[in-house]
């Protein structure tokens, strides 16, 4: 039985194979996109948790997708992932709703650990969401 759902939307080939095997090797069922433009048709058909995306996806902004997601009224949880250090970066991902932020190479414990946190929060906010609803 899986734990979750993962998506990683990001184009670099070796690192999403890693991820794969890692988080697969965790118990996630993890589906891989490696195109952005391919993203939002990967959301639909596989239902993630969870989404790891990268802000650069060649031609495709990682943060335009999550405005995108969010205007479209998908709450799940994405980790936002990039090469580059930047603090302002970092701020306007998370202030379009992003669930935090991760610089590469990053160490892969921390990486679980964020993972574990955000899929606990958002099962949280579900039985929140279903409790007020009764």
């Amino acid at each position: 039985m899986h734990k979750a759902r993962i998506l990683i939307g990001d184009d670099e080939i070796i690192l999403t194979n890693t991820l794969n095997k890692i988080l697969t090797d965790l118990g996630y069922s993890v589906t891989v996109c490696n195109k952005g433009q391919d993203i939002l048709q990967h959301l639909a058909e596989c239902k993630p948790d969870l989404v790891l995306l990268d802000i650069y996806l060649g031609e495709v902004n990682g943060i335009q997708l999550l405005n995108r997601m969010r205007s479209e009224g998908m709450a799940i949880p994405v980790i936002m992932m990039t090469a580059h250090s930047d603090v302002a970066l970092a701020v306007r991902a998370m202030k379009e709703g992003a669930a935090d932020f991760v610089v590469k190479p990053f160490d892969l414990n921390h990486l679980g650990v964020l993972i574990e946190k955000n899929l606990d929060y958002a099962s949280l906010q579900t039985k929140v969401k279903l409790l007020e609803e009764e």
